[in-house]
């Protein structure tokens, strides 16, 4: 989970810090939370598929920034990947630790940019992380992990989505809103986007789980097309061109 971070301004609203992870939420309850918010299926389910969908596979450097209890580290080290995971509160690090004992752990503040791992790193996962920064902080976040990425690699996100229907959204908007801090509650009108926007990201998937309720996006950073691609509108210039593919998951 993140550590502290302001925007700067008395009127924001405070995000989640590693001493709220330490007492308000605590780690085995945070565990219990999640296996029910993500019925029928579960977290296990969830976690697992965005995982497959951002193509981690053996061999691969993998930085999880904000790991809380290791609910996708455990995936990340069963596909063989080689796992750096960072978290900045102790409790959910003292579970992950646990959960997955092939990763290499630490505690760091995500926002310390000169605490992180340096890198090249072939995928950088947060998961449910975001939501819990304001807008400057997410930013920043995602800045540090796209210079932290290898020319090839991806940046996956887990975040709160919301579904299509009317009386299903009106639900699950009320559950987001009652369980987390106000910071988070624009995730589901679009924050997410404007924060990928701002830290030059671009989409290149982007996936609804658990019939809308969870959103996954893999990114990359936006890269100048070679003067070859320029002028025969293929190689970077189609990919930049193409849309995100987009796959709805019940």
């Amino acid at each position: 989970m993140p550590s502290s971070g302001t925007s700067g301004t008395t009127s924001a609203p405070a995000p989640a810090t590693a001493s709220s992870y330490s007492s308000r939420v605590v780690a085995v309850g945070y565990d219990v939370l999640n296996g029910v918010l993500w019925l029928p299926g579960g977290s296990r389910v969830l976690r697992r598929r965005f995982v497959d969908d951002i193509g981690v596979s053996d061999g691969m450097r993998v930085l999880e920034l904000g790991c809380g209890s290791g609910l996708v580290t455990r995936h990340l080290v069963a596909r063989g990947a080689a796992v750096t995971a960072i978290d900045a509160a102790e409790p959910m690090l003292a579970r992950a630790r646990r959960r997955a004992s092939g990763a290499a752990f630490a505690t760091a503040d995500l926002l310390a940019a000169d605490a992180l791992p340096a890198g090249p790193f072939d995928r950088i996962v947060l998961a449910f992380v975001l939501h819990e920064l304001d807008v400057e902080s997410r930013a920043r976040v995602l800045t540090s992990a796209r210079e932290r990425l290898a020319a090839d690699g991806l940046i996956g996100i887990l975040e709160w989505g919301l579904p299509t229907s009317g009386p299903a959204a009106a639900v699950w908007r009320t559950v987001v809103r009652r369980i987390e801090p106000p910071v988070a509650h624009d995730m589901l009108t679009g924050g997410l986007d404007g924060a990928l926007e701002r830290s030059m990201l671009r989409t290149v998937s982007d996936r609804r789980y658990a019939g809308g309720r969870a959103r996954g996006i893999a990114v990359t950073p936006h890269r100048v097309p070679t003067a070859d691609a320029r002028i025969s509108g293929t190689g970077a210039v189609a990919a930049m061109a193409a849309p995100p593919t987009r796959l709805e998951i019940a």
